[in-house]
C-alpha cells in the first residue's frame, strides 16, 4: 500500500487550518450557529491530529519538545480537567453548553490545535505562518465588512440595535476577535517591503478599528487605544530609524489627544448625542454595576470552593446559589449571568485558585518566550513589540468579558505562532525520550489504525451526532407550523447528545411564546402547546437539575397552565418554585411567582406574607413593591396598597397589559366589577385584537347591570373570534 508523503499530509493540514480560520466569518440565522462552528472546528482539529500523529510516528522532528508555552498550556488543561472531577456538574464541565461551548472538551481541542500548529509549522515549514496569518486577516476583513454592512442597515446581515456584531453574533466577542486582526495587520504592515502591501495591510487595520468602534464595546476599545499607544511608544524607543521614531511618537500623541478629548468633553451634547462616541467615552461606574454584582457573587462562590472551583460552565449554578437581590434595584434587571464577565473571577469560580494560577502562567510563559526570542535575535523589533502588547490588550479586554470560540481560536493561534519561533530553533529537548523512540516501519500502521478508530469514534460521538441534532433543530426553526416543528424537535433530541437539555429549553420557549403572544387562538390549542412546553422544560430540568433557571421557566409555564384552565398546573408550579428557592434562596422572581401561586390558590394571607418577604429581600425593587401592593388589594387593604403602588411607580415601574390583567383578576375575585371594567377598558386601548379582553369587559358590565353595554361588547368579541358565534 502506497503511504501518503509528508508534503501531501502537510498540504492537507494547511487546508484544514484554512477552513478553521474562516469559521468565525460565516453565520446563519439560528441561535445555534455558535455550537455549529465550534463542532466543525473540533472535527477539523481531529483530522489534523490524525495527520500529526501519523507524521510523528514517521519522523521524530515533529514530536513534542519542551517550551514554556507547551508547559503552560498543558498545566492549564490539566487544571481544567481536575476541576471537572471536583466540580458540581462533571458532565456539563466536560461538554459545556450549546450557547457557549466552553467545557473542557472544547479547551482540549484548542490545546491540540496549539500543539499541532507549533510542532508542524516550524523550521522548514515556518514560512506557512505568513500564509496562515494572511488568511486570518482575510477572514477578519470579511467579518469587519459584515459588521459595517450591519451598520449600513443591510437587513440580511442579522442586525439588531445600534451595536454591530458581525458574523460573531455578539458585539463584545466581535470586537475582541478584531483586536487580533488589528495587531496582526500592524505586524505585517511593518514587515512589508512594497507600497502596495503597506496600503493593503493598513486598510485591513483601519477597517478593523472602525468595526471595533461600531461594535460599541468599551472594554475592547479601551484595550485597543492603550495597546496602540504603548505599541507606538515602545516601537519608537526600540527603532533606530529616526523618521519612524518621530512618526511613532506622533501617532501615540495623536491617539492620546483624540481619546483625551473624548473623555474631557464626554458630557457635551456632541458626544452624548452620538452613540459610538458616547461609548468611547466609557460611561460611568453605574454602567458596570451589574458586572460588579456578578464579581461579588463570584467571590462568594470562590470562597466555598477555593482550590479547584465549581467546574467549567458551572458559573450559573454558583451565580444562582449566591444570587443578589440587588439586581432588582432598577425595574429592568439582567439576571441570567453564566459568566462573571471578568477573566480573573471566571477562572476563580470555574477552576479555582489552581486553575487561575495555571491560566496566568500562560501569560508569564508568553513574556518569558518573547524575551528569550529577543535575546536570541530570532524576532525583529516589530514582532517583539507586537508580542508584548497584544497579549496585554487581550487580557485587559477580558477583564470585562470572557472568551468564546472566535477569541479562543485567535488566542491559541497566536500562542502557536509565538511557540513556533522557539521550536523552530531546535532548542535543547528536555523531552528527549520522545525523539529517541523509534517505531519499526512494519509496526507503524498497527499503531496508527487503532488510534484512527478511536479518533473517528470520538468524531462521531462528540461532533457528528451533535451536528446532526443541531441540523434538525435549525430545520425546525425554519418552519412556521408548530406540528412540523414538533416533528423536527423529536428528531433532534432522539440523538441523545449533551445538547438535549438546551434543545428541550429552546423548544419549550417556542411553544410557550406562541401561546403567550396569542399566536394560538383556540383554548384547546393553547392548552395542548402549553402542556408540550411544560413537558419539554421538565425534561430540560431533569437533565440539568442544578439549573434553577430551568425550574423557574417550568414554573412560569405551569402558572400559565392555570390561567388557561388546567388547574393541576398550580400544584406543579409550587413544587418547581420551591426547587428554585432551594437552589437560589435569594431569587426574587421565584419568591414573587410563589406569591402568585398562593394568590391563585386563594390564600391571600400567604400571598401577602411572601410579597413582604420580597420587599425585605430588596426594598429598592419596584417589582417587589408592586406585588406587595397587589397582595394588599387581595387582603382588602386599599390604603397600604396605594402606598406601595406609589413607591413602585416612583421607582420607575411601568405597567403592561399583563399587570393590568393581573390586577383585574384580583378585583374580579373580590367582585369589584367597576374596577375590573376600568382595567379592561385600559387593556383594550392597548390591544384591541384579543377577543378574551372583550369577553372579560362584557362580564364586568353584565355584573354591573349594564346589560346593553355587555351585549355590544360581546358582539364585538364575536367579530374577532368567530367560534363565539355558537354561543347564544
Amino acid at each position: 500500500m502506497k503511504l501518503p508523503t509528508e508534503k501531501k499530509l502537510i498540504q492537507i493540514s494547511v487546508i484544514l487550518i484554512f477552513l478553521s480560520l474562516f469559521l468565525p466569518s460565516f453565520r446563519f440565522k439560528s441561535q445555534l450557529f455558535i455550537p455549529f462552528k465550534s463542532l466543525l472546528f473540533q472535527f477539523f482539529v481531529s483530522l489534523l491530529f490524525l495527520i500529526y500523529f501519523y507524521l510523528t510516528l514517521n519522523n521524530s522532528k515533529f514530536r513534542p519538545k519542551f517550551s514554556w508555552l507547551n508547559l503552560a498550556v498543558i498545566l492549564f488543561l490539566i487544571s481544567s480537567l481536575i476541576s471537572l472531577f471536583f466540580g458540581v456538574n462533571p458532565e456539563k464541565s466536560f461538554f459545556g453548553t450549546l450557547e457557549r461551548m466552553g467545557g473542557f472538551l472544547s479547551l482540549f481541542y484548542y490545546g491540540v490545535l496549539f500543539f499541532i500548529l507549533s510542532h508542524l509549522f516550524k523550521g522548514e515549514y515556518q514560512e506557512k505562518w505568513r500564509k496562515f496569518i494572511n488568511w486570518s486577516l482575510i477572514a477578519g476583513f470579511l467579518a469587519a465588512f459584515w459588521g459595517i454592512g450591519q451598520w449600513l442597515k443591510i437587513s440580511f446581515l442579522f442586525f439588531e440595535g445600534e451595536r454591530v456584531s458581525g458574523p460573531i453574533g455578539n458585539p463584545i466577542f466581535f470586537a475582541a476577535y478584531l483586536l487580533f486582526m488589528v495587531f496582526f495587520s500592524l505586524l505585517f504592515f511593518l514587515e512589508s517591503k512594497t507600497k502596495q502591501a503597506k496600503i493593503l495591510y493598513s486598510s485591513v487595520l483601519m477597517i478593523s478599528v472602525f468595526a471595533i468602534i461600531l461594535s460599541g464595546s468599551r472594554a475592547v476599545s479601551l484595550s485597543l487605544i492603550l495597546g496602540l499607544i504603548f505599541f507606538s511608544l515602545f516601537y519608537a524607543f526600540l527603532t533606530q530609524n529616526k523618521k519612524i521614531k518621530k512618526i511613532s511618537v506622533a501617532v501615540a500623541i495623536f491617539i492620546i489627544l483624540i481619546f483625551g478629548s473624548i473623555l474631557f468633553f464626554k458630557n457635551q451634547p456632541f458626544i452624548q448625542n452620538n452613540f459610538y462616541l458616547s461609548r468611547l467615552a466609557l460611561g460611568s461606574l453605574k454602567d458596570f454595576r451589574n458586572r460588579y454584582l456578578a464579581w461579588q457573587i463570584s467571590w462568594e462562590a470562590f470562597k466555598e470552593r477555593p482550590v479547584f472551583g465549581w467546574g467549567e460552565e458551572n458559573f450559573k449554578i454558583a451565580f444562582n446559589k449566591y444570587f443578589s437581590p440587588a439586581y432588582f434595584d432598577t425595574p429592568t434587571a439582567e439576571v441570567f449571568f453564566d459568566r462573571a464577565h471578568n477573566v480573573i473571577f471566571d477562572r476563580l469560580t470555574s477552576i479555582g485558585i489552581v486553575g487561575l494560577l495555571s491560566y496566568l502562567f500562560i501569560f508569564l510563559a508568553i513574556y518569558l518566550t518573547v524575551f528569550q526570542l529577543k535575546k536570541g535575535k530570532k524576532i525583529n523589533e516589530g514582532q517583539f513589540v507586537i508580542f508584548l502588547v497584544l497579549p496585554a490588550a487581550y487580557f485587559l479586554q477580558n477583564f470585562f468579558a470572557f472568551d468564546t470560540f472566535p477569541t479562543y481560536l485567535k488566542f491559541f493561534f497566536f500562542l502557536a505562532y509565538l511557540n513556533s519561533f522557539v521550536l523552530g530553533g531546535e532548542p535543547k529537548n528536555k523531552f528527549e525520550f520522545f525523539k529517541k523512540i523509534n517505531f519499526p516501519s512494519q509496526y507503524r500502521l498497527f499503531i496508527f489504525i487503532p488510534v484512527s478508530f478511536l479518533i473517528f469514534f470520538a468524531i462521531y460521538k462528540f461532533n457528528i451526532k451533535p451536528l446532526i441534532s443541531i441540523f434538525y433543530y435549525v430545520k425546525s426553526q425554519n418552519v412556521q407550523l408548530l406540528p412540523e416543528a414538533l416533528k423536527y424537535y423529536k428528531k433532534s433530541v432522539s440523538f441523545n447528545t449533551f445538547a438535549n437539555a438546551d434543545i428541550h429549553d429552546y423548544f419549550s420557549r417556542r411553544f410557550f411564546q406562541n401561546v403567550a403572544n396569542d399566536f394560538i387562538k383556540t383554548k384547546e390549542e393553547k392548552q395542548k402547546y402549553l402542556l408540550m412546553a411544560e413537558e419539554a422544560m421538565r425534561k430540560a430540568a431533569i437533565l440539568d437539575p442544578q439549573n434553577s433557571d430551568f425550574w423557574l421557566k417550568l414554573a412560569g409555564i405551569q402558572i400559565m397552565l392555570v390561567e388557561n384552565d388546567i388547574k393541576e398546573g398550580l400544584e406543579r408550579a409550587e413544587i418547581s418554585l420551591k426547587k428554585v428557592l432551594e437552589l437560589s434562596p435569594n431569587n426574587l422572581p421565584a419568591l414573587l411567582d410563589l406569591a402568585e401561586v398562593k394568590r391563585l390558590q386563594d390564600r391571600p394571607e400567604i400571598f401577602l406574607e411572601l410579597a413582604k418577604k420580597g420587599v425585605a429581600l430588596n426594598s429598592k425593587s419596584s417589582v417587589a413593591h408592586w406585588y406587595l401592593a397587589a397582595a394588599y388589594i387581595a387582603n382588602k387593604n386599599e390604603i397600604d396598597a396605594q402606598k406601595e403602588f406609589d413607591i413602585a411607580y416612583g421607582s420607575g415601574y411601568k405597567e403592561d397589559i399583563r399587570d393590568l390583567r393581573y390586577l383585574a383578576g384580583i378585583y374580579r375575585k373580590l367582585n369589584q366589577w367597576q374596577k375590573v371594567a376600568k382595567f379592561y377598558e385600559e387593556i383594550i386601548k392597548k390591544d384591541s385584537t384579543n377577543a378574551d379582553f372583550y369577553l372579560r369587559l362584557a362580564e364586568a358590565y353584565y355584573n354591573l347591570g349594564k346589560i346593553d353595554q355587555a351585549e355590544k361588547i360581546f358582539e364585538k368579541a364575536k367579530t374577532i373570534n368567530l367560534d363565539l358565534e355558537k354561543i347564544k
